[in-house]
């Protein structure tokens, strides 16, 4: 029966095991992209800032505490993904708000949450809608 020696190091922000003569990564099928991470970060911050500026602004239709917090919640749902961030989240005016992501070749899409609980993704091809549908 052979003893095997375990030590622990921090290298390269990478966690090593040691194991006798072996070097294992632990955690190597991790992979964290900090610049998503805060991405999405600042589009949480976003949305909690809207709801302190909401009354702010009497031209608009600043959205509810509803809105707000299933908005919160779609944004952590999609960071836990690993999807990219949005480009910026913004109110819509009348009670909703918007994520919006800009793609390559002149795409845009915009995932909407409104104020009557529901959300659609909506796609733009240069400024024209090809496409919408409900989210779950």
């Amino acid at each position: 029966m052979s003893t095997m020696t375990t030590s622990y190091m921090d290298t390269d922000r990478e966690i090593w095991r040691t194991a006798e003569s072996d070097v294992t990564p632990i955690g190597s099928h991790l992979s964290i992209d900090v610049d998503k991470l805060e991405g999405w970060s600042r589009t949480i911050n976003a949305i909690n800032s809207m709801n302190r500026r909401a009354r702010l602004d009497d031209e608009i239709e600043w959205p509810s505490d509803v809105v707000m917090e299933k908005s919160r919640r779609i944004a952590e749902l999609l960071r836990q993904h690993g999807q990219v961030p949005p480009m910026r989240v913004v109110p819509d005016g009348i009670g909703g708000l918007s994520f919006e992501w800009r793609l390559p070749g002149g795409t845009s899409e915009y995932l909407n949450v409104y104020e009557e609980g529901t959300v659609d993704v909506v796609t733009y091809e240069n400024s024209k809608e090809v496409s919408r549908r409900s989210a779950p």
